[in-house]
């Protein structure tokens, strides 16, 4: 008899707690309570449901099924509907859970609020791939492709991996695998590798995912190599992706680092904003800043204000003292929802008057519109809302030039050759970013004046000409709701005039407006002049970069004869130091109470005895040297061979990969086979990779310069244009 997928249920190991649901999928050969260690150190406030998967644990284990993602994540589906989940949840899935938790949220991306996938195995398509180390990466590839379908054809094969698993080995198969099936186990396993891991849809999937997206694996996770993550960010930039170190960071975190891999769960679990400031009693007003501003931008209002009502400044999500998750798209919906939140937390049983400018104002309008029961009244300060098309105030050359750094950064956080410094970029300057990609200019300003319920009022500065103030105008007219306050001033009014700004908030409060008139300024806008000092310093630090690896090159290729001695003391500090790291790594270990410390531990102590033999031996270190650079070049050399001959459609061109190859056996010969010609070639061969190297850096920071220029050109253009036609 045929199984029906759609009658299967997944065996629900835990189902515990209150609050947003946690979906956990474990990986393969194991079920859910790998988690319990994770579910105990993040706590209350979530409602954990770890499920067994299909075929393991308690689950059922069908035979006449494929096991292919679609089947889990079908099963899944319908487990969690007779759970009764029907919010948008979180789904974290490791291992095998995360190949399934990536096409279940590509299929209902409308029922997940975040995707978390922990050292999820993938394998993209060549032409996924960068051109720069493609033999190498791609051999990765084939190589786990062969592994798996060893694996898989073991039980048909009546190999001696499946002879030792179901004979001398059974015992400890069974403890490994969780089973006392192991025929069966073995099948459903094989399915699985085949079917789910190895056909793992990450190209397909990752662009369809609405939702904020983390991927994250330990630096020496042999499965999943993080040297490959980055050409993830190219299917979906805003990926974000997370790199866990450690000595025990390999691919299995569940059980070597629970803790750690909780903290990165819940590391952009973001709820709740920082209260900048709160005095006062009466009528509560909370104050909203834009994201172009400090966040102490209402102080002088707010502090004057107190004496008469309770005043708060909320810092919004991802400034000030506010967290600043990196998963976060910023979109309006994750701003309300963090203002809202913070609003709950500090008045559950009050209604507040938000006050808000620019982008704060927007926030303030959309926190009104989506929990009117929290809010009594908006008062909105030159509000950063784009006008449609057509319209005066629709186009923005200063969000062109903003959207366009960020494109440009997300590509160099994306590029090997200046990964390093733009992803500590990125870091910096994202919620700035996708708050004007995500939220800027994806509100409709004309829907949200007209559908809101709460009074509001706009206050349009006479001198302001930054926005689409006459567009709000005729916009809030038209409402029953809405007033419409035109004030002398500029866009910064509330900065410039406190004392004017206090009195249109409290027309009655005449001392506070003096006392307003008197207090310090805040500092002025400095957000759009950081973000433009962060590009220019991360395309320098690339420039830099290059200029100084383009000089060595050519300093190293200048050179008569390389110094023997010098290059033994620095191979000798290089294996020492990294001896030191290990060393210091293992004492971690044994701190947290793991035996693992113990083989680390002897390890850096061979490599820091091996850099004291490498100090002192000249002549030996040398051959070393020669060994190891003709193994790597060797490896390259044949790498890119094989695969320019196992792959058809390559992201350079084939000619080119098959010169690389040639060119690495022949250098790892050469140096076998003539030790002169071999020190002759290092030269060469180091000095070329840097002349290489730099001047590929060079030429990449000057293009990401050109292309912010090109773009701001175009949009200042194209204003012009609309302007000339209106």
């Amino acid at each position: 008899m045929t199984t029906d997928i759609s009658a299967l249920r997944l065996y629900v190991r835990i189902d515990e707690g209150e609050g947003p649901v946690m979906v956990l999928l474990h990986g393969i050969n194991s079920d859910a309570t790998d988690w319990r260690k994770v579910i105990d150190t993040i706590g209350d406030g979530y409602r954990f449901i770890a499920p067994d998967l299909l075929g393991f644990g308690e689950s059922p284990k069908p035979e006449d099924i494929e096991y292919t993602a679609d089947d889990h994540m079908q099963v899944l589906e319908a487990t969690l509907k007779d759970l009764g989940v029907d919010r948008p949840f979180m789904l974290v899935g490791y291992s095998l859970g995360g190949d399934i938790a990536i096409r279940y949220a590509s299929t209902y991306p409308e029922k997940l609020r975040r995707l978390f996938l922990l050292s999820a195995p993938f394998y993209l398509p060549p032409e996924a791939f960068q051109k720069q180390g493609f033999g190498i990466q791609y051999l990765k590839v084939i190589f786990f492709e062969k592994v798996w379908k060893f694996i898989s054809n073991s039980q048909k094969s009546d190999n001696r991996l499946y002879q030792y698993a179901d004979g001398k080995g059974q015992e400890f198969a069974k403890q490994f695998f969780r089973t006392d099936d192991i025929p069966k186990h073995w099948d459903i396993m094989s399915k699985n590798l085949r079917n789910c891991i190895g056909a793992a849809t990450f190209v397909d999937d990752l662009p369809k995912l609405s939702m904020p997206v983390t991927f994250a694996l330990g630096i020496r996770d042999p499965i999943v190599h993080p040297d490959q993550t980055p050409d993830l960010k190219r299917l979906k930039p805003d990926i974000d992706i997370r790199r866990i170190v450690g000595l025990s960071a390999d691919h299995f975190l569940l059980a070597n680092i629970p803790e750690t891999v909780a903290h990165e769960i819940m590391r952009d679990e973001v709820r709740e904003l920082a209260v900048r400031y709160r005095a006062g009693s009466g009528e509560p007003t909370v104050f909203l800043h834009g994201i172009f501003e400090d966040p102490t931008f209402w102080q002088p209002v707010a502090t004057a204000l107190s004496a008469r009502r309770e005043v708060a400044m909320f810092d919004l999500l991802g400034f000030g003292e506010s967290p600043k998750p990196l998963s976060s798209l910023y979109t309006v919906a994750d701003h309300v929802d963090a203002v809202v939140h913070t609003l709950l937390r500090e008045y559950p049983k009050q209604r507040v008057r938000l006050v808000g400018h620019a982008f704060g104002a927007a926030v303030a309008l959309s926190v009104a519109e989506a929990a009117p029961k929290l809010v009594a009244d908006v008062v909105a300060f030159s509000p950063l809302l784009l006008a449609p098309k057509g319209e005066e105030g629709s186009i923005s050359t200063t969000a062109a030039e903003i959207e366009t750094m960020h494109e440009r950064i997300e590509a160099m956080a994306s590029d090997r050759r200046s990964r390093i410094a733009a992803d500590r970029a990125e870091q910096h300057v994202i919620p700035l970013l996708r708050t004007v990609q995500n939220s800027v200019l994806h509100i409709d300003a004309a829907a949200l004046i007209d559908t809101e319920r709460i009074p509001f009022q706009l206050v349009l500065p006479t001198d302001d000409t930054s926005g689409a103030n006459d567009f709000l105008a005729r916009a809030t007219l038209k409402t029953t709701n809405g007033r419409v306050l035109k004030a002398p001033g500029s866009h910064s009014l509330p900065l410039d005039d406190p004392g004017a700004t206090v009195l249109i908030l409290d027309p009655e409060a005449t001392a506070a407006a003096k006392v307003a008139d008197k207090l310090p300024r805040p500092k002025p806008s400095m957000a759009l002049r950081d973000l433009r000092a962060t590009f220019a310093s991360t395309a320098n630090t690339i420039l830099w970069r290059g200029l100084g690896t383009l000089v060595l090159g050519l300093w190293i290729l200048s050179l008569n004869n390389v110094n023997p001695r010098l290059v033994s003391i620095g191979f000798a500090i290089w294996v020492g130091f990294e001896g030191i790291s290990t060393i210091s790594g293992a004492v971690g270990l044994r701190r947290t109470g793991s035996t693992a410390w113990v083989p680390w531990m002897l390890m850096g102590l061979l490599s820091f005895g091996v850099a004291a033999l490498l100090f002192s031996r000249t002549a030996f270190t040398l051959q070393i040297i020669a060994f190891v650079i003709m193994a790597r070049a060797l490896y390259i050399g044949l790498a890119d061979l094989y695969v320019a001959t196992r792959v058809s459609d390559t992201p350079t061109a084939r000619w080119i990969l098959v010169c690389q190859g040639l060119l690495g056996v022949t250098v790892a010969l050469t140096i076998l086979f003539d030790g002169q010609a071999g020190t002759i070639l290092f030269k060469w061969v180091i000095g070329g990779y840097f002349v290489l190297s730099g001047a590929s850096a060079i030429s990449y920071a000057f293009a990401n310069r050109l292309a912010v220029r090109k773009r701001v050109r175009s949009a200042l253009a194209q204003e012009k244009a609309e302007e000339h036609a209106r």
